[in-house]
């Protein structure tokens, strides 16, 4: 989605080949029309500029992340901080940028749903821990050209699934109104059902978030125009008194300085827990090995997918020990570090520090963005990556492929995402 339109046109002449990964081919197709030039003298100048797009960017993501995987906010804008930083300072990629996904934040939330409340935040803790380890082992195992194996039909239709979910799972925070059902697709008939309740303070600064989203691009704000779309309906908010509409602030505490190290409840520990986080595991290192193996190094050095998943493990590690959720390498915002000028892995450093200073320096503007706000962002994003002219790809390739993509689509939407994960992957191999 952060890929400009021009580029975004151009993309869909692309086939993608049979062991491509979703989001390979644009990202190719990014890197190639970027024109970089070679790096002379000092670039810590370009990867600052750079540095503070992506960072301006992770902000509005970031936090909703950490909305969509059940937890504080603020839990998004850490994991992303240690993603750019930790991703930044051990990725073989070197302009790969280590964030918070999506994909990984809805896994969370649904790998923690059978937790009873008061659990939950260590059972977070607990799962991007124990996938951060396994990405560590994989990669020390040189397990990276197995994802290759991954067909891009299962992938597409996970991920295709993963968007429709995200986007329902957020209607109730936009509407303000408590949904009730067994899964997804049930809780989005009762919130129609009682849509007479809807809170018109949550959902009008709601629409207006996405509204602001897709216009502000084509302004001079460009890519920088995410942080403007969550920052003016938040202050609408605020400036008219809506107390009624909850706030960052409201769901948990912001902290002051640097979260301590936090030991999860191990106690905590099942073995659905382990399978799913060698789901969360699996999910962020097939993703992030279509990034790694699209954006080759400025200095010409060659990239390994191992390498990167340690670099993304270590990530994880940090940010379940340091209150954040789990990582992976980022599809959208490497797109966005290429085409903002970046030329080194400095650039995701910068991007996480310049989050880090925003948080330590600025806590309470930001407790006061508004929770629907954030909904709307991740609809946005979600809505963005349902890419159809890559979907009617998949269904013109043929049988085997429909089946994939139709199978995993459908797995995902009525069975728990771990199961549809494990599935798509063994799909892949027969």
């Amino acid at each position: 989605m952060k890929v400009d339109s021009k580029n975004r046109e151009e993309s869909k002449e692309i086939t993608p080949a049979d062991d491509s990964l979703p989001g390979e081919v644009a990202l190719k197709h990014t890197v190639a029309t970027a024109r970089h030039k070679p790096a002379k003298g000092t670039t810590i100048k370009d990867d600052i500029n750079a540095g503070l797009t992506v960072a301006m960017n992770e902000i509005p993501d970031g936090m909703a992340c950490g909305l969509l995987a059940g937890v504080n906010p603020i839990m998004g804008l850490f994991g992303g901080i240690y993603g750019c930083v930790v991703g930044g300072l051990f990725n073989s990629s070197r302009l790969m940028i280590v964030s918070t996904t999506s994909a990984a934040a809805f896994l969370l939330y649904q790998l923690t749903q059978s937790y009873p409340e008061g659990q939950r935040l260590d059972a977070v803790v607990l799962l991007v821990l124990l996938s951060g380890t396994l990405m560590v082992v994989m990669g020390l195992l040189k397990l990276g050209n197995l994802v290759r194996f991954v067909s891009f039909s299962v992938m597409t239709g996970f991920l295709a699934g993963i968007s429709i979910l995200t986007i329902l799972s957020q209607l109730p925070t936009l509407f303000a109104i408590r949904a009730e059902g067994s899964n997804k697709i049930l809780q989005t008939v009762n919130l129609f059902q009682n849509i007479h309740l809807t809170n018109w303070h949550a959902l009008v600064p709601g629409v207006a978030t996405i509204i602001l989203m897709i216009l502000l691009p084509k302004t001079p704000l460009g890519q920088k125009s995410g942080i403007v779309s969550i920052a003016l309906p938040s202050l609408l908010i605020f400036y008219l008194g809506w107390t009624d509409v909850e706030v960052v602030r409201d769901v948990g505490e912001i902290p002051k300085g640097l979260p301590s190290i936090r030991l999860p409840d191990f106690s905590l520990l099942q073995p659905s827990l382990f399978s799913g986080a060698l789901s969360l595991a699996l999910i962020s290192l097939i993703q992030a090995a279509g990034v790694s193996q699209s954006v080759p190094n400025p200095d010409g050095s060659r990239s390994s997918t191992s390498k990167d998943f340690i670099s993304q493990g270590l990530a994880n590690v940090t940010s379940g020990f340091f209150g954040g959720i789990g990582v992976g390498g980022s599809v959208g915002s490497t797109a966005l570090n290429i085409v903002s000028g970046a030329r080194s892995r400095w650039a995701g450093i910068f991007a996480g520090l310049l989050v880090l200073t925003l948080v330590l320096l600025l806590p309470r503007l930001v407790g006061q963005v508004a929770m629907p706000v954030l909904a709307a962002v991740m609809i946005y994003a979600m809505a963005s990556s349902l890419k159809v002219e890559e979907n009617k790809q998949v269904w013109n390739a043929g049988w085997a492929s429909r089946i994939g993509l139709l199978c995993t689509f459908l797995i995902t939407l009525f069975m728990p995402v771990q199961y549809a994960v494990l599935i798509g992957v063994l799909l892949s191999f027969t």
